[in-house]
């Protein structure tokens, strides 16, 4: 995906959240809109807990103009400097701390999100991000490969019936392995 056709994603992505979180009201008993962004940190170093590479910086700033204008109330992120530092810049754009999650209690913040509604970004690690995605009712996710950091998938649900994902890219394309000749 090119640049310019990136940018339209991230446009578009930030008009859906406000059709969907602005649109018509659903039923009173029914659960409210939901958006959850989820993105596998940023390339990293090496090392037990890197840091962000500079390509890996420079993601991050594409995450957070990605969603500039996407009306996010809260930034999660597991523990990890990584993981922190993807976070960091959409959190600060926002006026948002990244609030620390554990992967062993997804089910606990999933439902607490799928409760309260509205949009939220999750950042975790190329195993937890298609766990969660299942745990937010979305089905199984495809897996996220080692070298693959520009993938975003969004789960929403209008709160009528069962989520949705959608798998997008932001920033610049990961420079995946060639897939051998078939």
């Amino acid at each position: 995906m090119n640049t310019r056709s990136r940018r339209q994603a991230a446009r578009c992505l930030a008009l859906a959240f406000a059709a969907l979180l602005g649109g018509p009201a659903a039923a009173a008993d029914a659960p409210p809109p939901l958006w959850v962004v989820l993105v596998r940190h940023a390339e990293k170093d090496a090392g037990p807990d890197p840091q962000l590479l500079p390509t890996g910086a420079a993601r991050a700033e594409a995450l957070a103009a990605a969603l500039r204008d996407a009306p996010l109330q809260a930034v999660y992120s597991t523990d990890t400097r990584r993981t922190r530092a993807t976070a960091a810049p959409t959190a600060a754009g926002h006026g948002l701390p990244v609030t620390i999650y554990a992967p062993e209690s997804s089910a606990e913040l999933a439902a607490k999100l799928r409760a309260s509604g509205g949009a939220y970004l999750i950042v975790g690690h190329s195993d937890t991000v298609p766990a969660f995605v299942a745990t937010l009712g979305a089905g199984a996710a495809p897996p996220i490969h080692h070298e693959e950091y520009d993938r975003l998938t969004l789960v929403f649900s209008d709160g009528t019936g069962t989520p949705s994902a959608l798998l997008l890219r932001y920033g610049a394309p990961s420079q995946l392995p060639a897939e051998p000749a078939k």
